[in-house]
């Protein structure tokens, strides 16, 4: 009966315990609890270096943008015909004219005279200077297409733009009289 009093004791005393809270955790149960956790901070650590990537990017992406304004917008200020001493086919003429550095952007720039420190989407990708391609190809019409090839990572694909650029259009209202 000693025995069985005893084994009593230690079961009420046990189950006492638990129902006061008093019990411990397993050392299995920490660890588990600790596994997930970790999990957890690894997943929001991979989630928050893609957020990173993402917005350097977009802003990348957004600097183009930014650049590609302001050569359409340059271009579009160009008067067609040949009596202004800056104009769309000396332009033309200009980046096709040496071979070693043909249609380079800023080959763009040193035709009109711009230093490209004023332009703030080059001081923020100083490399699509070099990387990046205008073209100006001339049509039996008279007016141009314009092609605009942005690149300033040598492992990406170029952004690739092309528009029209028509006689007659906004390039003559600029100089109207």
């Amino acid at each position: 009966m000693v025995k069985e009093e005893r084994d009593n004791v230690f079961w009420e005393r046990t189950s006492m315990y638990r129902a006061c809270g008093e019990r411990g955790a397993t050392l299995i149960e920490v660890l588990i609890v600790v596994i997930l956790v970790g999990f957890g901070v690894v997943a929001l650590a991979g989630l928050f270096a893609r957020n990173l990537f993402t917005l350097q990017m977009n802003r990348e992406y957004l600097t183009c943008s930014s650049l590609v304004t302001d050569i359409v917008e340059r271009i579009r200020s160009l008067p067609f015909d040949g009596e202004a001493t800056k104009n769309i086919p000396g332009l033309a003429l200009y980046l096709s004219s040496d071979p070693s550095h043909q249609y380079r952007l800023s080959r763009f720039y040193e035709y009109l005279e711009v230093s490209t420190d004023e332009i703030p989407a080059l001081r923020t990708l100083p490399e699509v200077l070099n990387d990046s391609l205008v073209q100006l190809t001339p049509q039996a019409s008279g007016n141009y297409i314009l092609e605009l090839r942005l690149r300033w990572k040598e492992s990406m694909s170029p952004v690739r733009i092309v528009t029209y650029i028509a006689q007659g259009g906004i390039n003559d209202l600029v100089y109207a009289q």
